[in-house]
């Protein structure tokens, strides 16, 4: 089942709401994108605060001496119950817009989040410097797109990051050997198949999306990254192969 997670809600006062004592443990990384929200990381022991509603819940941590803020609701799991007044992690999940104590006014959001991965394409696999590069295509919500270079090492690398913070991942495709030039052709075409059968599973799974991991690896500025940014797709007429060349110049596609 997919997860949508709502932009949280602004939370002015970060004392403790409910009559309640539940600890938390992060089953996710996440990491903040505003000065309301924490950071986690998977592990991390967490003790309720409030909820706030929206899917959010304002938390703290145990063991670190930083300010309260908000996670996802769907990140986290119950360790440690009230034994007086338990919460279940379907509660928790609700997304009313009054907390257990019915105390808390949860105000409008102010802000939203970044826009959204829409959906993900791999069908071009390219030739530069006698190396062989595949060609991402990432559409938002807010219509805007990016297009990358990407080299079957960067899978691979993107699939041990992950594999450190989730235990369920797709099988990541394996590298090709090359026997004969035939062979060279149709096994590269079968690798950008089944990359792009490989991103658009690993994407489904929401926590992994909207995990840092990933935005790094899909975000232009970052060092290593190469590709462009396009800002309108609807305003975007570029030709596949002018797409490319403005990626990787002077790289060749390889016969599909």
């Amino acid at each position: 089942m997919k997860v949508v997670i709502s932009a949280p809600c602004v939370v002015q006062d970060t004392t403790c709401k409910l009559n309640v004592n539940v600890i938390l443990v992060a089953k996710f990384m996440f990491r903040a994108e505003n000065n309301h929200e924490i950071s986690v990381n998977k592990g991390d022991v967490l003790k309720l605060l409030d909820r706030p509603g929206n899917g959010w819940l304002l938390v703290k941590f145990i063991d670190k001496l930083e300010k309260p803020g908000l996670v996802p609701a769907t990140y986290v799991e119950i360790v440690l119950n009230d034994s007086v007044s338990p919460v279940t992690v379907q509660w928790l999940q609700e997304t009313s817009d009054l907390s257990r104590s019915g105390s808390l006014q949860v105000s409008p959001p102010s802000f939203g989040r970044p826009p959204r991965l829409q959906s993900v394409q791999i069908l071009h696999c390219l030739l530069h410097n006698e190396r062989y590069w595949y060609r991402l295509d990432a559409q938002y919500s807010d219509n805007s797109g990016r297009f990358l270079c990407k080299y079957y090492s960067d899978f691979y690398e993107l699939h041990a990051l992950l594999q450190e913070h989730f235990t369920v991942l797709p099988k990541l495709p394996q590298p090709v050997q090359f026997i004969s030039s035939q062979d060279m052709v149709s096994n590269l075409k079968k690798r950008c198949k089944d990359l792009d059968n490989y991103v658009n599973e690993l994407f489904q799974n929401e926590a992994i999306v909207t995990s840092g991991i990933v935005s790094d690896w899909l975000d232009i500025s970052k060092q290593g990254n190469i590709g462009f940014f396009v800002e309108d797709l609807s305003r975007f007429n570029l030709t596949s192969y002018e797409i490319s060349q403005n990626v990787q110049p002077n790289s060749s596609e390889i016969d599909r």
